[in-house]
């Protein structure tokens, strides 16, 4: 009788533990899910208009930063987007326009899918910021990279 009780606390204990475990996994992957989006991208010392500040929400559902031989790339990526077009037609106004990028590639949205890059100035000496934007129908990735070099107005 007094096994019996024992291995019924085991079993019971062991059950806990598993729930607990499950739980505490769960919320680890739905936080990963729910990428907090800022008004800026960050890459250094340097401060970018992020897409959710030039257009408002999207769904961002991935994002990575790496650094290699002090070349720093962040990586956004979006999905589920209404009018692709849209969005990047204003976001890359808004950046030529009012953030001092140059266009470093033919914008034609007449395809689904397309490839756009700007560049600017680093707010670092000798440095230089290259955006480049992928897209398709519903989704795009945004590339930020940052390393030596610059970019002289004509």
């Amino acid at each position: 009788m007094k096994k019996d009780i024992i291995k019924n606390i085991f079993i019971i204990t062991l059950f806990f533990i598993f729930v607990l475990l499950f739980i505490n996994i769960f919320s680890m992957f739905a936080n990963i899910k729910d990428i907090k989006e800022n008004k800026y991208y960050f890459i250094g010392n340097d401060k970018i208009p992020s897409i959710y500040n030039i257009v408002g929400k999207r769904k961002l559902y991935k994002y990575k930063a790496t650094e290699k031989d002090k070349i720093y790339t962040n990586i956004y990526k979006y999905k589920n987007i209404e009018n692709v077009k849209s969005d990047l037609s204003k976001y890359t106004r808004e950046l030529r326009d009012n953030y001092n990028y140059i266009y470093t590639s033919n914008i034609d949205f007449t395809n689904d899918n397309g490839e756009i890059s700007l560049s600017t100035n680093s707010v670092d000496k000798d440095s230089i910021i290259i955006i480049k934007i992928t897209y398709s129908k519903d989704k795009y990735e945004i590339n930020i990279t940052k390393g030596k070099g610059n970019i002289k107005y004509f």
